[in-house]
């Protein structure tokens, strides 16, 4: 998955311009703690539900689809079956998300005074998902109401229900045999 820094995003979405973009590069140097949206809401009076909306488009949505496509593959060590082949695709219709943001601080040492600065800043979400499986064969299927736990920062993924994926791989299985004349 290719990776694009979200002010390109918002770039890209006339949501800032190229010299605010550079104004809360400066500013992110500064405040570590804060988002890149956060410092464009704030300082640019970017609306919070248009940075969300960006953020889910091209970053959340993505991620997603892409991860759980690569977990359902390596779950798909099917004999005879090429799941690049038999698998084509994945929607996902993210039905809502939470975020929750994890500020850290440090001191400073300014001659012979502590200060507060800046620390690091985790992105956590939560959210809900619906995803559409699509194979070869021309048939899809539907899981429905997937809660997932995401954190941004280090791109780990976990689904609420981890044997969601046990259950694709079955019904998947179950498909694959049945386009193949085999017992289903």
């Amino acid at each position: 998955m290719t990776h694009m820094k979200f002010g390109w995003i918002l770039l890209r979405e006339g949501l800032i311009q190229r010299k605010q973009m550079g104004n809360i590069l400066d500013l992110q140097k500064k405040h570590q703690d804060l988002l890149f949206g956060e410092l464009a809401s704030h300082y640019f009076s970017v609306p919070e539900e248009e940075i969300e909306a960006a953020f889910a488009n091209h970053v959340l949505i993505p991620f997603v689809k892409n991860w759980f496509l690569e977990e359902l593959r390596k779950k798909l060590k099917l004999e005879g079956m090429h799941a690049e082949e038999f698998v084509c695709g994945v929607e996902v219709n993210l039905t809502g998300f939470t975020r929750k943001i994890i500020r850290s601080s440090c001191y400073e040492n300014a001659g012979d005074r502590y200060r507060l600065g800046s620390g690091s800043v985790e992105l956590h979400i939560a959210g809900v998902t619906r995803f559409i499986v699509h194979t070869s064969g021309r048939e899809s299927l539907l899981f429905d109401d997937v809660s997932f736990d995401l954190n941004m920062t280090r791109l780990e993924m976990q689904l609420t229900n981890p044997h969601l994926l046990t259950e694709a791989k079955l019904r998947l299985l179950q498909v694959f045999k049945k386009q193949n004349g085999g017992p289903g």
